[in-house]
């Protein structure tokens, strides 16, 4: 990934990330890498995970956000007692026809796109008051709006 621009403010500040081994989430701790913050992810995906960890000397942790204790230990590990941004990124967009989705494929979709954006910002209060202008960025995707067949808990 090539920086264009360098943002002073970013030199670090301290960044954890959902979903930070693969796609969206792996441009985001390398973007924030390359603006000096020091950034820390978790994901699913261990040997990705360790491998963008390792790039770019980041905190890594093997977590399911659908375990909000891990989740919690996760955040709290990560970010002491501050925390300047938050992103909220992660998601899985396993598609199926809404005619043959299950109660069970609902609530698994709820608690991984859902449920982490609430729990993890619950869990980092603490931090991201102590830094006194922290944010926190909730990613979404456009499916909500446009509400494919295949994808119908968006």
């Amino acid at each position: 990934m090539t920086i264009k621009a360098k943002y002073p403010n970013l030199e670090g500040c301290s960044v954890f990330v959902t979903g930070g081994a693969s796609g969206i989430g792996a441009s985001i701790v390398q973007a924030f890498a390359g603006q000096g913050a020091s950034g820390g992810f978790i994901d699913i995906d261990v040997a990705q995970g360790e491998a963008l960890a390792n790039k770019h000397q980041a905190w890594f942790r093997a977590q399911d956000v659908c375990e909000p204790d891990g989740l919690k230990a996760a955040v709290q590990d990560f970010s002491g007692a501050k925390l300047d941004v938050l992103v909220n990124n992660v998601a899985n967009d396993t598609r199926q026809a809404f005619d043959v989705e299950t109660p069970e494929d609902w609530r698994q979709t709820m608690a991984i796109n859902l449920d982490p954006v609430a729990f993890t910002v619950k869990a980092a209060l603490p931090a991201l008051r102590a830094a006194q202008g922290a944010s926190v960025i909730n990613m979404s995707s456009i499916n909500a709006l446009l509400g494919p067949p295949d994808l119908a808990a968006y």
